[in-house]
């Protein structure tokens, strides 16, 4: 057996040398624009590990080369798919790093959705040592996607959702629980909000002030709980608090969960209370910060 597993070894070791030196000859073949040659040579490549995803390069880039485009678009949309976070070869060219963003521009939001919801399947079991590299890798999928400028809103928020869920995965298994109130909301039906009052610090200001106008919302929308959380979400009427600070300009400058309705959707009432805007307090007629809690009501369809 042990003969066995030697003479395994030597021919697994002249294969992997047989196609190192073969993929340099296409790649000789390649620079010298001999792109058919370069082709035939890449198919008598053996699909080592160390060499496969080499050989399907080159393949793209002699197929672009010769104006395949449809093929060579092709290939690499499948290269993507296997491998969505490949790294190309160092010599490629912008044309083809171009190629190689358009497959990902095309791939990588399904990717993502796919890996996301198995991540958050995983999450619903709190299987959280499977969980976690799930996420992991939705949030290095989701880079790739920026740098390839497929960006959308519904991938920007998912990309909150990550950070919340990586919250609470690292919550649940290394500390104490965080108080966590959760409920769920039909989708699309947005949260209510209210305002509560704190004492204030020596320079912000709070509506029990004296000769204090507090700010008016111009834009206050609390989001929408996404449906990835609804099925983790209690059926009860539940409550978040989110703090505050607004600016003289009107402009929120802090956010702060006070109290948490689900640590996703946390990230997502921080992004978009950081985009609310107000016409600002008034100590008289000067501007002057403000400190305000708002109250968030999730209730359940």
């Amino acid at each position: 057996m042990k003969v066995l597993g030697i003479a395994l070894c030597v021919v697994a070791v002249a294969s992997s040398a047989r196609a190192d030196d073969q993929l340099a000859e296409a790649k000789s073949l390649y620079s010298a624009a001999a792109y058919e040659d370069a082709l035939q040579s890449l198919n008598r490549v053996p699909k080592t590990p160390d060499v496969a995803d080499q050989v399907d390069q080159y393949r793209v880039f002699c197929l672009e080369a010769l104006g395949r485009n449809e093929d060579a678009r092709t290939l690499a949309e499948q290269l993507v798919s296997k491998h969505p976070l490949i790294e190309l070869v160092p010599d490629a060219s912008p044309r083809l790093v171009a190629v190689f963003a358009a497959a990902r521009r095309q791939v990588l939001p399904e990717k993502i959705r796919e890996t996301f919801r198995t991540a958050v399947a995983a999450v619903e079991e709190k299987d959280y040592a499977r969980a976690a590299p799930e996420l992991t890798m939705v949030r290095q999928l989701l880079d790739a996607s920026d740098a390839a400028g497929a960006t959308d809103s519904a991938l920007r928020d998912m990309r909150l959702l990550v950070t919340g869920f990586l919250n609470l995965v690292k919550s649940d298994t290394n500390g104490p629980k965080a108080e966590t109130t959760v409920a769920a909301v039909a989708p699309g039906r947005p949260a209510s909000a209210t305002v509560q009052i704190e004492r204030p610090g020596p320079t912000i200001y709070a509506s029990d002030s004296r000769d204090i106008t507090s700010p008016v919302a111009l834009s206050q929308t609390v989001p929408k709980v996404p449906t990835p959380l609804l099925r983790q979400l209690g059926n009860d009427k539940r409550t978040g608090v989110v703090e505050v600070i607004i600016d003289e300009k009107g402009r929120v400058e802090h956010v702060r969960i006070q109290k948490s309705i689900h640590p996703a959707y946390d990230e997502l009432v921080k992004a978009r209370a950081a985009e609310w805007t107000y016409r600002p307090a008034r100590a008289g007629t000067t501007p002057v910060k403000f400190r305000k809690f708002i109250e968030v009501v999730v209730e359940p369809n």
